[in-house]
């Protein structure tokens, strides 16, 4: 089989995977591409949106690849470092991958990319190589899906701008304070150990109230990403 023949199956997989949703709308290019996008989901408040502008929640820029052949419980892909950093650039992309026996026998991967974990893939990889290998996820239902995206829209905006990153491990040492903000305390100056504590503790609070479906994304993320997770 050509290669354009297995990104056209392999395409329409995903677009029946998409078409499970209620409130996502894809715009996947096929043949014709742009220089390291595939495309883009728009992702809605809520079903029934009739393409309405007001209800957009976000857009979602993606990579998409494909494959027809047997599936595995997870994938790995090799990303040129000149395509991460467009994606670092562009604020993160959802990158998925499609593979299928038959169109409608399939299994969907996702990996998110946002500009943090950007950034940590491209420090971890040799300055004499071009390329880097990702790990992709297996998503289970459309739901979970869905996760996927709403919490890539909700940890952009925080990501965009890198130089406002705290990066918490490297405040161990320090004698440092912190203003914490929260709906029930308006300002309050603590150590760096005491917002640990209190960070560890909501988490495991948080965690305690997912399915064991959630449970296992929650895991598979850094814990900064998490902070905005919701249902």
């Amino acid at each position: 089989m050509s290669n354009e023949n297995i990104e056209h199956d392999g395409i329409t997989s995903l677009r029946i995977f998409l078409g499970k949703s209620k409130i996502i709308s894809a715009k996947i290019n096929e043949g014709e591409k742009d220089l390291s996008w595939d495309g883009h989901l728009n992702f809605f408040k809520k079903p029934y949106h009739n393409g309405k502008k007001k209800l957009l929640f976000g857009r979602i820029p993606i990579q998409v690849k494909c494959s027809n052949r047997d599936y595995k419980e997870t994938e790995k892909f090799s990303l040129e470092k000149a395509d991460l950093n467009n994606y670092l650039n562009d604020g993160g992309i959802l990158f998925i991958k499609s593979i299928y026996r038959e169109i409608t026998e399939y299994k969907i991967y996702v990996k998110l990319l946002l500009p943090l974990n950007i950034k940590e893939i491209l420090s971890k990889s040799p300055a004499d190589k071009d390329t880097v290998s990702v790990e992709l996820k297996l998503v289970r239902n459309i739901e979970e899906f869905e996760t996927y995206c709403k919490h890539f829209l909700e940890n952009q905006p925080l990501q965009r701008n890198l130089k406002n990153y705290l990066n918490i491990n490297e405040l161990k040492n320090k004698n440092t304070k912190l203003i914490v903000k929260t709906i029930q305390r308006k300002g309050n100056e603590i150590e760096y150990l005491s917002l640990a504590e209190l960070i560890n503790e909501e988490l495991n609070k948080f965690f305690d109230t997912l399915s064991v479906e959630e449970q296992k994304i929650f895991k598979s993320w850094p814990i900064w990403n998490l902070r905005k997770f919701h249902n």
